[in-house]
Order: C-alpha cells, then structure tokens, then sequence
C-alpha cells in the first residue's frame, strides 16, 4: 500500500502507528493501576478512542500524499500532543517528585519511546524527500490524476 511514498513518509506513518500503539499502552496501564475510575475513566478512554481513530485516518491521508494531513499531524499531534506528553511530568519534576513516584517503569519507558516516535515523525515529515512526494501528489492532482492512482515503479 503506497508504496510510491518517499521513504521518509513511510517511515514518519510507521512511526506515527507507534506513537498511537504506545498511546494505547499508556492508557492500558492507568485503567489497570485503578487511579481513575467512573466518569473521568469513561471520558479518557473515549477522547483516547476518539484521537486514535482520528489520528490513523490523518496518517494514511499522509501517506497518500495529502499535504493538509501532514500539517494537520505536525500541529495537533507533533506540537499540541507533545505538550500533552510532557508538560505535566515537566511541572511534577519541578515540584520536587520523583520520576519514580509520577509513573511506572513500563509507563516511563512507554512514555520515552511515544515522545521520540512524535518527534522522529514529525521531522521525517518535512525532509527534501517529503517535500518532493507532498509536491508531487499535488502536482500530479492538478493534472487531473485521481488521488487513488499509484506508481507500479515505486
């Protein structure tokens, strides 16, 4: 599938897949150390639902080619779900605590491999390579390709 993406841009959507999977992991390990529960549990797991059904649709838009999911991956989760990484473990760290007392060891590695896979995807995103496939994708839209044709050359 799309296998005339940029290396870059298939590597940006693999890692994206890890973010969310580690998002996922994240969100397995608070419903199972039973911090949360009720309604505050309920509206969690339904925005992390919500974000990761969102999020995969907008990755695969990337891939495609789609500029306006490259930018809208870059903004919402490359800059607005990284501060929702890390600000709070930041603000705790400051306040005195521990990295042990904030999470477990599995949360914390989680943690660690979400924040880079965002990062890394982020950054592949807007190599000269990407650059190139998002220009493109454009170009080959103005000259009245359709959006499902695809490169049997790679």
């Amino acid at each position: 599938m799309f296998t005339n993406a940029a290396s870059p841009v298939r590597a940006a959507f693999l890692l994206w897949m890890l973010a969310l999977t580690c998002g996922i992991f994240e969100t397995t390990l608070v419903i199972l150390d039973g911090e949360v529960s009720g309604t505050e549990l309920l509206i969690g797991v339904t925005i992390r639902i919500v974000v990761t059904l969102l999020a995969v649709y907008v990755a695969l838009k990337m891939l495609a080619g789609r500029n306006w999911a490259r930018i809208a991956l870059a903004l919402l989760l490359g800059i607005v779900g990284m501060l929702s990484l890390v600000v709070d473990p930041i603000r705790d760290l400051a306040a005195g605590h521990s990295l042990a007392d904030l999470m477990s060891p599995a949360f914390a590695a989680s943690r660690l491999i979400h924040t880079i896979a965002v990062l890394t995807a982020t950054a592949l995103m807007f190599t000269p390579a990407a650059n190139g496939y998002f220009k493109a994708f454009k170009a080959r839209q103005s000259n009245g390709f359709s959006s499902t044709t695809h490169s049997a050359s790679g």
